[in-house]
């Protein structure tokens, strides 16, 4: 990679003016600017009743939300473990026989594939068969050991790249064949061309990030803004594509459009059932940069329930007692387990007056249901789908009532039971102690008097933007009181012990985020997918400011043990920068730091090798071939698993950049906060 400094310190170093042009590849940006003392654990109902709501359990919020990214830009995750993938049944659109056609994609490789029984490549999409290459099956797949990328048939490659996929990057791929000619275009550049004209007619389901067969394995990484089309979006006889800055759109004779929305949608006209399988997840990561820096009013935010004790609790009023009248509660989830079991009861989404009315998943078979007054449980026949935005929603005109998932109604009655305010109403589980729900709730609202959604229809449209305290709001959560906050969008976080924002002393803008050495920490939940730097370039970067020294301190630290592969920032009791990884002591650092002044530490993976910089200065490196694998732990300002190694003083811009190594020789530290797009 070329030496980024010059560009990166006008992108970085100038007001924070200028755009900054890794911004997609930005995992977490956490600038520490709000109201002294804030943390992440007071929650605000923004209807006109501005109802007290209590925190139970460790119950935080951020900006991870159905809004984290604009429309189209969002990414589908793959962890490269057998089975998982998406796919859409077979239709005549996906059928390319001997036309015209187009793939086209955006991948971003973390690693490779958990292969089976010795696979030489991983899927990327496919319409083949289980254990054989029929006469019109296809594969579009990257080879293992070369890493060049093809479209393969029976009998062997057509078309391949002369390229290699690299890892952490995004990379824009598109197959393309008009009359007999097929080319591959990669980052717009044709890198293969043949003649085919092969029939593939074959009616299997197109599986992606994944493809069939006893020797096998998937994709280890992303994948956005997928199109297939039976028609040639390029002409494959040209040498060079102009390749999209925006997210795609349908073109002529479109079979699919996916791998860019908060849901597993098919975004062609067709709008084709995308299934999941495994782990995929959706992800707010994408090639594309967003338009304009985190809102709150436009991007919205989650709480985050961790499924052992986590509920919001709203105290029993009469606003909350629907009486025979209409109403409407919905919201957004995203669960990574819909059919877990909490202290022996299905999950709920809410419980609004002690079981007048509650909505939930159900444990056995994770189907979405609800409860209405002293009736007893009904459940639907559709399940809600994991590790993606759901949108759901109860909602009653006069005696039709019904529930809506994903823009679907999915159950309907009739109904006039009275609804009385008989209790405390909980946001996140069935009451005090069951039924705990595990992940992410955004844009909760309660509607008193309208059915927001007309129940006798069997559609709707779900929301495009965070929901507001319309006509008849009794209860709006929009999670976004959080005072230390990721302004990508992709974490939320908790702040532990008296981890707070302080407007005292900062670096820039107009607070910093402080830690006081006795147990305080941020904790990120279920961090993004993004953190897995493969064996790829990455930067974490940060303004630090020591209140105490002559102690060990953690900085950062996202490991699940001593010896796991992730890097550990300390602080050693020689009050100097030491870098930690895969059991072992990496770089010691050779400054002195002093209290009571703010330092720039970076720390960046180039090619294979590693180094800690302090106020842009290197203080060691090494050749680094670690694989840095996913991340389930992660804290900032304490060590991962224990109340030692407590950092003492104050972080400001803190950034993590996934696939790119922004420092790659002596620099001048930043002078000016980091861009927020």
């Amino acid at each position: 990679m070329a030496d980024l400094t010059g560009m990166l310190m006008a992108a970085s170093g100038s007001g924070g003016a200028e755009p900054d042009p890794y911004f997609n590849q930005t995992t977490l940006l956490l600038h520490g600017d709000g109201t002294n003392g804030a943390q992440n654990n007071a929650f605000l109902d923004s209807s006109s009743n501005t109802f007290t709501i209590t925190r139970n359990g460790n119950t935080t919020q951020g900006t991870f939300s159905p809004f984290s990214a604009e429309a189209g830009k969002w990414s589908n995750y793959f962890d490269g473990v057998d089975g998982t993938h998406i796919e859409v049944a077979n239709d005549a659109a996906l059928e390319f026989d001997t036309g015209d056609f187009t793939i086209e994609v955006w991948v971003n490789r973390q690693g490779l594939g958990t292969p089976v029984s010795g696979a030489s490549y991983d899927g990327i999409i496919s319409k083949k068969a289980a254990n054989t290459f029929s006469s019109n099956d296809w594969v579009f797949k990257v080879e293992r050991s070369s890493l060049i990328v093809s479209f393969r048939k029976s009998g062997g490659d057509v078309v391949s790249s002369t390229s290699t996929l690299p890892l952490g990057e995004w990379t824009h791929i598109a197959v393309v064949r008009s009359g007999t000619t097929m080319s591959l275009f990669f980052n717009g550049t044709r890198e293969g061309t043949a003649t085919d004209s092969t029939n593939y007619d074959n009616t299997r389901t197109l599986r992606i990030g994944f493809s069939q067969g006893n020797i096998r394995s998937g994709l280890n990484g992303y994948l956005s803004n997928l199109l297939i089309a039976k028609s040639a979006k390029y002409d494959p006889t040209q040498t060079t594509i102009t390749v999209p800055t925006a997210p795609l759109t349908t073109v002529s004779n479109t079979g699919l459009l996916t791998c860019q929305s908060n849901r597993f949608v098919d975004n062609s006209t067709n709008g084709f059932t995308v299934t999941s399988a495994g782990n995929a997840s959706v992800q707010p990561f994408s090639p594309f940069a967003p338009s304009a820096a985190y809102s709150a009013s436009v991007n919205g935010g989650s709480g985050y329930f961790d499924g052992t004790g986590d509920n919001l609790s709203v105290p029993a009023d009469s606003a909350l007692a629907f009486g025979t009248g209409d109403f409407t509660v919905e919201g957004w989830f995203y669960t990574s387990d819909i059919t877990r079991d909490s202290n022996g009861a299905s999950q709920s989404l809410f419980n609004i007056s002690s079981s007048q009315l509650r909505v939930y998943l159900l444990s056995s078979t994770g189907v979405i249901g609800h409860v209405i007054g002293a009736g007893s449980a009904s459940s639907s026949s559709t399940t809600p789908i994991e590790n993606a935005w759901n949108h759901f929603a109860i909602c009653r005109s006069g005696s039709d009532l019904a529930v809506m998932l994903n823009g679907e109604r999915v159950q309907s009655t009739t109904n006039t039971t009275n609804l009385t305010a008989g209790a405390t109403s909980y946001i996140g589980s069935n009451g005090a102690s069951g039924g705990f729900f595990l992940d992410y709730i955004a844009n909760f609202r309660v509607v008193k008097g309208t059915a927001v959604y007309d129940p006798t229809q069997t559609t709707y449209t779900i929301p495009t933007a965070p929901l507001t305290a319309v006509s008849g709001t009794e209860l709006l959560l929009n999670f976004t009181n959080a005072g230390i906050f990721d302004n990508t969008g992709k974490n939320n976080l908790e702040t532990v012990g008296n981890a707070q924002v302080d407007t005292s002393t900062k670096k820039f803008g107009t607070g910093s985020m402080e830690f006081d050495g006795t147990g305080d920490y941020l904790n990120i939940y279920n961090p993004s997918p993004a953190f897995a730097f493969g064996t790829g370039d990455f930067t974490v970067e940060f303004f630090f400011y020591l209140n105490g020294s002559g102690k060990t301190q953690a900085i950062y630290d996202p490991r699940t043990a001593d010896a796991s592969d992730h890097g550990l920032i300390w602080i050693a009791s020689t009050d100097v920068l030491y870098y930690f990884a895969d059991g072992a002591t990496k770089i010691d650092g050779t400054t002195t730091l002093s209290t009571g002044v703010w330092y720039h530490a970076a720390v960046c993976r180039s090619s294979g090798t590693t180094t800690l910089y302090l106020n842009g200065s290197s203080e060691g490196s090494f050749a680094d071939s670690i694989n840095y694998a996913a991340v389930t732990n992660f804290r900032i300002g304490q060590r991962y698993t224990s109340t030692a190694l407590n950092f003492d003083g104050l972080l400001d811009e803190f950034r993590v950049t996934s696939g790119v190594a922004r420092y790659t020789a002596a620099f001048t530290p930043p002078t000016a906060p980091f861009p927020d797009q």
